[in-house]
């Protein structure tokens, strides 16, 4: 297992890479816009060969799995006994943890609507919308 610092001990500096030239590391408080996370995302994808015209590309299919299989990553940090806010500096420098995984997730979907033109934004209004107008708790689930 990783060591174990505590939450506040990772400098977010630390992984912007000195000289690089895509994305942006980012500081407590910083915020993004939703279309940037798509932009900026999928950009990368693209430069890095992950929509490669002349390579088979991804099913839809496909990409819904590797959404799930980032979820599987961070379950199996917290199954680790780390806590959901820990993340730290693997030996590479890769960031680890709960929230670098919970990061990925959002990064494989912001990829993947950026590639098949989803409106995210649009979608996220409208269910945010549509579920304040929902009773408290409503489907009488326990979970």
């Amino acid at each position: 297992m990783p060591p174990r610092p505590a939450a506040d001990t990772l400098d977010l500096r630390a992984l912007d890479p000195a000289g690089a030239d895509e994305g942006r590391a980012g500081e407590r408080g910083e915020t993004m816009e939703i279309q940037d996370l798509i932009d900026e995302a999928h950009g990368m994808a693209v430069r890095k060969g992950w929509h490669d015209p002349d390579l088979a590309q991804r099913t839809f299919a496909e990409e819904c799995a590797l959404f799930h299989s980032e979820i599987s990553e961070a379950l199996e940090a917290y199954r680790d006994g780390h806590d959901p806010a820990e993340m730290w500096l693997g030996e590479d420098g890769k960031p680890e943890g709960v929230p670098a995984e919970l990061a990925d997730v959002f990064i494989r979907i912001a990829d993947t609507c950026g590639a098949r033109k989803i409106d995210l934004v649009t979608a996220l209004r409208a269910k945010l919308n549509f579920n304040s107008t929902r009773p408290h708790r409503h489907g009488g689930k326990r979970v």
